[in-house]
């Protein structure tokens, strides 16, 4: 026998046709075979043919249409023949033909219809890449040391030559080739110009009696351009100067001047100055920016893993008044205290971290979720995998919050850090999803692993004495 079968409609098909010829010769024997029959009860037939007809008046309809439906039924199935309603073959041979002729067209034309389909695309090549880059998308990544780098020093240029552009403006009558051409000498010659015009616009003004005029003494851009170029130069007393100028001009100085210049202070550690600065130009309640500068000068000045109990103090003062530092603040804080390494400090800083979210900043951030999930493998307590793996899913899936390098590596250290194979593994399979889980169109994942996270592989296989790990990373 052949190993194909036919198509179920071909063989139903074909059954319908040899059962229709079965039942026609059926049909024929029966009838032959039944003819005595006819004859013997022949006298019967002529006797009820006999039979008056019986009244119109008892009948229960006057026309065929005003039976009912069951009555319409009954007599159809007693008009059928005894072959047609009890033999072998009862139903009608019309009906199967037709709806099995119907199924086989339908088939055939089938493929036709999805081939048309098919052969005409909905979407190109490229809007199909388009759409895929659309949704695989991954999160822009921050921007790496060189780049910012690179940013800073294109600014520095432009500064410049926008400076060189201001004095040449400014002597523009006098003999500018007399100014030395470095870049302190640049910026010493304008304030000192500034000054000269300032001072007359003062005097001019107090002397009139309508009121003060609004005039530009400088550009916004190239006010900001001299502060810059002060603070790249380590100068604060010139960055300050030039903002007071600025204000007593009658130009509005912008926050980012403000905390610009407030910057070279706090990076130093400076909470002298940079306190003075603040009652200066920022009045009683600093903006968030100068905030979290004034804490930082507080936090610069102090020697290494000392506990920051003037920070703190700081801290909860602007709580105190209505202004909540940024929580980026809080993060310098509680990173302060975790670098103390004591049971102490580090108790402190997941009170604070409570503390925080109480108080000013109910979600946290992917930055301070790393520092606190990197805090769970501690060195001087025991380790927290299961808080860190917490921390995890509440910022990935409570907070549905895009994971970042940081995130990943810190909850790989913490998971790693703890000696427990379970942990171990959770950590290599968090690495193997920072690898193969994000990924864009082409294939090219999100994530790079650095240094701390293959250290943090490899701390988890020694823990475990899993050679095998070990390798993997």
């Amino acid at each position: 026998m052949s190993g194909r079968l036919l198509p179920h409609a071909l063989l139903d098909l074909t059954f319908a046709r040899a059962s229709a010829r079965l039942e026609c010769l059926a049909y024929k024997s029966l009838q032959s075979s039944s003819s005595p029959v006819i004859r013997r009860h022949a006298h019967q037939q002529a006797l009820l043919q006999e039979l008056p007809p019986a009244p119109t008046e008892y009948l229960p309809y006057d026309t065929a249409d005003d039976r009912s439906l069951y009555a319409r039924r009954d007599s159809g199935r007693r008009e059928r023949s005894p072959l047609s309603s009890g033999g072998l073959f009862p139903h009608s041979q019309d009906g199967p033909l037709t709806e099995l002729e119907r199924r086989i067209i339908e088939l055939k034309e089938m493929p036709t219809s999805e081939e048309a389909e098919i052969s005409g695309p909905l979407y190109s090549e490229s809007e199909l890449l388009s759409i895929y880059e659309e949704l695989l998308a991954t999160p822009s990544r921050p921007h790496t040391e060189d780049a910012t780098l690179i940013s800073s020093e294109s600014r520095k240029r432009q500064d410049e030559a926008l400076l060189r552009s201001t004095v040449q403006d400014l002597y523009g009558l006098d003999d500018p080739s007399s100014i030395s051409p470095d870049i302190r000498s640049q910026y010493t010659a304008a304030i000192s110009k500034l000054k000269e015009i300032v001072d007359a616009l003062e005097t001019a003004r107090s002397s009139s009696a309508g009121p003060p005029l609004a005039i530009s003494v400088l550009p916004e851009q190239e006010w900001a351009a001299l502060v810059r170029t002060c603070v790249q130069e380590k100068d604060g007393a010139a960055a300050e100067a030039v903002i007071d100028l600025m204000a007593r001009s009658g130009s509005h100085v912008p926050d980012e001047l403000l905390s610009t210049a407030m910057s070279l202070y706090a990076d130093r550690g400076d909470i002298t100055n940079t306190e003075r600065f603040l009652s200066t130009f920022a009045g009683s309640k600093p903006v968030d920016r100068l905030r979290d500068l004034h804490i930082k000068a507080h936090l610069r000045s102090l020697a290494p893993r000392t506990f920051p109990t003037s920070a703190l103090t700081v801290l909860h003062d602007y709580e105190g008044r209505g202004l909540p530092a940024p929580q980026k603040t809080y993060t310098r804080v509680i990173t302060s205290l975790l670098s103390t390494r004591s049971t102490m400090a580090e108790a402190q800083a997941w009170d604070l971290f409570a503390h925080m979210r109480y108080v000013a900043h109910p979600t946290p951030d992917p930055q301070l979720y790393a520092v606190m999930m990197a805090a769970c493998a501690s060195r001087v307590l025991d380790p927290q995998p299961a808080r860190a793996l917490d921390l995890w899913t509440e910022m990935t899936v409570d907070k549905r919050m895009a994971p970042t390098a940081d995130a990943y590596t810190a909850v790989i250290y913490a998971c790693a850090c703890s000696g427990d194979k379970m942990y171990v593994n959770e950590a290599f399979r968090l690495a193997k999803e920072m690898l193969d889980g994000h990924r864009d169109a082409y294939g090219n994942s999100a994530f790079r692993p650095d240094r701390k996270t293959f250290c943090a592989l490899l701390e988890g296989a020694k823990r475990i004495g899993d050679l095998a790990k070990g390798r993997r990373a």
